[in-house]
């Protein structure tokens, strides 16, 4: 034989190899550089040596080619083959290795495809790699090498068996293909990388890593194993842990739990922004107060905005409960991560969570609804099938093709969040979005029946979702009207920070003429208010807190509110808090405005027209008795309470009774304890910056190492902080 140690690392692998039924073991590489001739006489010595007809067993295929890839494979399976499994020359696995890939796939349609962890090769490149020098005459592997190289495989095995990372890595010369993955390859582009390929199809690429391979040196080099080393190598740090615990030779302990309920839960998922959707999960949970109602958070940042995940015991509590780093940060939504899927598995099991209630996609996975609980997903905005969240692209969106599509990702300035995804990628998400709608218990809720009706439209194939309108509710306090009713200069409020999206450049336009004839009170406006500070008679509060409006209402007693949002809200919280406390609103007819103001009755409705807002606002200013006959019709009009919302979610949801006493689940900051310092995701730099400055000072002043002197002086700095805490917070 011309090439003994290679032989001899293919006797090891045969003899390796379980053989699973079904499954084609492809093995390119071996051959290279032989006549067939020599070919023949190859495979007959393996065959005597292995106990296996090399030549016949079509279960085995051996390739004189080393694979620069997965087309090179792909190219030469027979369409028969449903399943492959690859190892090239020069590499070697331990007993076992195919039964082990396999059970990692065993019952789980998302997975495409497996590699296994390589010694030497990155993400677990300790630097060894496997001598390819002979002990013997036979060509043998080292036999320290090969007993190092067990060993640390046995503990492998142990220490990862139940934890893969899902990484978009495919390792080109030892993998496994599972059916689903083979066939999404089958049909793909052969020149698009094959893990893009899986991802388009909704299939996961997994590091499995209850397995360790090894590379001979000197062996299977390839311009395929090269880029895989390039781009594994981003992702070495992630298993720094277990290259620590290989060190050491034993598993990380694991950690017990402290508190206790004994209510049924339910389940939020919800993104870290803030804004409605973060007041409605607080109001909901404020006003449940028969179940436990859990939320998992995304956090992340511009461009990966699923880091990490973090469970809360309501939206704005601090410090979650847990937390969790994903492997794989997810980018906008994915198909399917099962680092998410372990955590959503740990959660619902701990907690025992009996539904779940999805607010937003966005940092999460699909998976959330694959948990085979009852599952509501409100609709907050209209992502992921409007990848600028609010269904706005010149106009109000009535359909979004794939042509409508490309060039809302060209040209539309409101697509700014999600920007780093092919719209192929988003064609992708919104099939596999319907179908797991589709296939699983799901239903929908909106908030107004506009958009029921703008999601249908988008998305026909919802027709037959179950679905339903269930209004919010609102946490307010009962309050006489806080409109006022003088005959003076109107006064005209503008609450909520001003934004594209909310209609500011119409303001533009419209304030310099309204100002003429009236006072103009921007709440809440934010730095963008900024713009407006030179025009006579426009009043600005940048900010104030959650809870402050009726406070600042009460203050000004404006007649009417004006509400000038170009996309179509799905709820709009300041236009319930300002027809709560009995303040006529003037509004874009565009979203929830049109089916939650009656016009002329309850409220006003313009055109996104300047000139046809200033006009109807001072049709308003000469005829107050219009004013005073809606302000009338707000006041007799109940409010719609939080007690109400939640009864019609939980007829939706019904969850099991759980008996007097019984503990549902164990809870606490059991991560949380390494850090020193937790930072709320929301809190702008400048606050945290705050934060921590005053904890210094007092940590300083207070120290009894230093002189007096320097304590007073610190002291001093401190008050002066304090006395610019409002600015900063703002």
């Amino acid at each position: 034989m011309r090439d003994d140690c290679l032989v001899e690392s293919l006797r090891l692998l045969l003899s390796n190899t379980a053989y699973a039924t079904g499954i084609r073991l492809y093995l390119p590489g071996f051959s290279r550089g032989m006549s067939e001739r020599e070919e023949q006489a190859f495979c007959s010595e393996l065959s005597s040596r292995v106990g296996l007809d090399l030549a016949r067993d079509d279960r085995i295929e051996i390739h004189p080619q080393v694979s620069n890839g997965l087309s090179d494979i792909l190219s030469t399976l027979p369409a028969s083959v449903s399943e492959v499994m690859v190892v090239g020359a020069g590499f070697l696995v331990p007993p076992g290795w195919d039964t082990r890939l396999r059970s990692i796939a065993k019952d789980d349609a998302l997975i495409g495809c497996i590699s296994p962890l390589c010694m030497g090769v990155p993400p677990l490149d300790d630097g060894a790699g496997l001598s390819a020098r002979g002990s013997s005459s036979t060509g043998a592997v080292d036999a320290a090498a090969m007993t190092a190289w067990l060993d640390n495989d046995r503990l492998v095995a142990a220490l990862g068996a139940t934890q893969h990372l899902q990484l978009p890595i495919l390792f080109p010369q030892c993998c496994y293909l599972t059916a689903q993955g083979l066939s999404a390859l089958r049909a793909a582009d052969r020149g698009l990388d094959p893990v893009v390929c899986l991802e388009r199809a909704g299939l996961v690429s997994l590091v499995a890593l209850n397995l360790l391979t090894a590379k001979q040196r000197g062996l299977g080099e390839s311009s395929a194993l090269s880029a895989y080393i390039e781009s594994a190598s981003k992702s070495s740090k992630l298993l720094g842990w277990l290259r620590t615990r290989l060190d050491e030779g034993h598993a990380p302990a694991i950690d017990s739990a402290a508190v206790r309920s004994s209510q049924p839960v339910q389940l939020h998922i919800a993104h870290s922004w803030g804004g409605g959707l973060g007041h409605w999960v607080d109001d909901f949970i404020a006003g449940d107060s028969s179940r436990v109602n859990l939320v998992l958070k995304s956090i992340g940042s511009w461009g990966e905005f699923g880091q990490r995940l973090e469970l809360y015991s309501s939206y704005s509590a601090m410090p979650p409960l847990r937390v969790w780093s994903l492997t794989t940060p997810i980018t906008e939504t994915a198909l399917a991560n099962l680092d998410y899927r372990a955590v959503l598995r740990e959660i619902l099991s701990e907690y025992q969570v009996q539904g779940v209630i999805v607010s937003s996609l966005i940092g999460h996975s699909l998976d959330v609804f694959r948990t085979g609980l009852p599952t509501l997903l409100v609709a907050h905005d209209h992502y992921p099938f409007c990848i600028a969240l609010y269904s706005r692209f010149n106009d109000v969106c009535a359909r979004c093709d794939g042509e409508r599509l490309r060039a809302c990702m060209k040209d539309n300035p409101g697509h700014q969040f999600f920007t780093s995804r092919a719209p192929e990628d988003w064609e992708a998400l919104r099939a596999a979005f319907v179908g797991v709608l589709q296939d699983n218990p799901v239903t929908l809720v909106t908030p107004v029946r506009s958009v029921l009706e703008r999601w249908r439209t988008q998305m026909p194939q919802l027709e037959s979702l179950p679905a339903h309108v269930i209004p919010h509710g609102l946490g307010l306090s009962p309050s006489p009207s806080l409109a006022g009713e003088d005959a003076g200069r109107l006064r005209v409020v503008i609450p909520g920070k001003l934004s594209e999206a909310k209609g500011l450049r119409l303001l533009e336009q419209v304030l310099p003429a309204l100002a003429r004839f009236a006072d103009i009170y921007l709440i809440g406006c934010g730095v963008s208010g900024h713009v407006f500070s030179s025009i006579p008679g426009v009043h600005l509060v940048e900010h104030y807190a959650r809870g402050e409006i009726q406070a600042e209402l009460s203050a000004l007693r404006p007649h009417v509110g004006l509400l000038c949002s170009l996309v179509p809200e799905t709820f709009s919280y300041t236009l319930g808090e300002l027809q709560h406390y009995g303040i006529p609103v003037v509004a874009t007819r565009v979203g929830s405005f049109v089916d939650r103001i009656d016009h002329g009755e309850t409220g006003f409705l313009c055109d996104l027209d300047a000139g046809a807002v200033v006009e109807l606002m001072r049709s308003l200013d000469d005829d107050r008795e219009v004013l005073s006959r809606v302000r009338g019709r707000l006041e007799q009009t109940p409010p719609r309470t939080l007690d109400g919302m939640v009864a019609d979610y939980h007829r939706l949801l019904p969850v099991a009774p759980v008996a007097r006493g019984q503990a549902l689940f164990e809870a606490g900051p059991r991560q949380l304890a390494k850090e020193a310092i937790y930072i709320n995701p929301q809190s702008t730099y400048k606050m945290a910056a705050y934060a921590f400055f005053k904890y210094s000072l007092i940590k300083v002043a207070s120290s009894p190492r230093l002189p007096s002197w320097l304590r007073r002086g610190l002291g001093k700095t401190l008050r002066l902080l304090k006395r610019l805490k409002g600015s900063c917070e703002r």
